[in-house]
């Protein structure tokens, strides 16, 4: 035991000593720490949206203040320059403008009332569409009143001295707007699990920071593992016995991943995307485990450090390709189900889906 303890602090400090090694060690956690101590504000509507009221029409006032009391995916800014509007739209500080016109009472009564909004666009927009979409729903919650109301006034069957009848509709009106199944969009997002559906926000997009950890840790092991191999080929264990050279190229293998291991686990505590001790060390343990495992079976594999490296970059786009980091491919090509398994990082990733 104690010749073992020797072994692994020796080797431990020829690996550990490598600089590239250390920088990567030493900028993750400080990479996490400052995306997450800045997270708070990715959690802020994404976009905003200028609103521009030409004139006093009373439907265009009450449109715009619907709008700055939107909840949602957007914030409506209130603008009085309409020049600053349009550079603000130009330089990208705003998604899109709207210009409320000064008679857009009389325009949505008419049956044709196309183009009574102005919106200043930008032409690679892919979201406008959605934003017009929350635009329309809040105007035809405010012009809906005037014409559910006149409308019932038409009926006649309402004594015109009776305003109780149209109070009441209102009220109902008002509780029919704010229920959760009126006027609002459902937003999917595609990602490693598939199609989600999300609540009410479009969000941000989230870096895998997970499976790319899971890579690096697979990556150290492997480095550990080629570092093996040179030591092998420079006549370092030539004094040493089969058994106790198995044993080395294990602990190669297994203490730079380990180490990367520690580091990734501080990092999602970090970013808060820390399940739960017991689970993130077996699942941790594991992945240590099978990389020292795989890099093991790649030593018998290449025989020699050269070639060993050559399959690095192949090892690495197989990562990224088919284990689920960025993408599910196995949900898109069928085949790779089964090429997928052939990397060490899906078995972990695998867990947390």
């Amino acid at each position: 035991m104690k010749k073992f303890i020797t072994w692994t602090g020796i080797i431990s400090k020829h690996l550990l000593k490598n600089p590239l090694l250390l920088t990567l060690m030493l900028l993750i956690p400080i990479i996490c720490l400052i995306a997450g101590a800045n997270k708070s504000e990715s959690d802020e509507p994404a976009y905003k949206v200028g609103v521009y009221t030409d004139g006093n029409d009373e439907t265009s006032k009450e449109l715009a203040d619907r709008l700055y009391n939107y909840k949602g995916s957007y914030i409506f800014v209130e603008y009085n320059d309409l020049d600053r509007m349009y550079r603000d739209v130009k330089n990208t500080t705003l998604v899109s403008g709207y210009i409320l016109p000064d008679d857009l009472t009389s325009r949505t009564a008419d049956l044709d009332c196309r183009g009574s909004i102005k919106v200043i666009s930008q032409p690679s927009s892919s979201i406008q569409g959605s934003i017009n979409e929350i635009v329309y729903s809040e105007l035809i919650a405010v012009q809906g009143k005037s014409i559910i109301t006149s409308h019932i006034n038409s009926l006649g069957i309402f004594d015109e001295n009776d305003t109780e009848h149209i109070d009441r509709l209102l009220a109902y009106y008002e509780e029919y707007l704010n229920s959760d199944v009126t006027f609002h969009l459902i937003y999917n997002t595609y990602g490693i699990d598939g199609l989600k559906e999300s609540d009410d926000a479009i969000g941000t997009i989230a870096f895998p920071v997970r499976g790319i950890l899971a890579v690096l840790i697979f990556l150290a092991g492997l480095f550990g593992a080629i570092t093996y191999m040179r030591d092998c080929e420079k006549g370092v264990f030539s004094p040493v016995g089969a058994g106790y050279r198995r044993l080395c190229a294990v602990l190669y293998a297994a203490i730079p991943a380990a180490a990367f291991g520690i580091v990734s686990l501080i990092s999602l505590a970090l970013l808060g995307q820390f399940y739960g001790i017991l689970s993130e060390l077996l699942s941790m343990l594991m992945l240590i485990a099978l990389t020292a495992f795989f890099a093991v079976i790649m030593i018998k594999i290449t025989r020699t450090s050269k070639i060993f490296t050559s399959c690095l970059p192949v090892l690495l786009l197989g990562c990224l390709i088919f284990c689920p980091v960025f993408i599910n491919a196995g949900n898109y090509i069928p085949a790779a189900r089964f090429v997928e398994k052939l990397f060490v990082p899906y078995y972990y990733l695998e867990l947390f889906m």
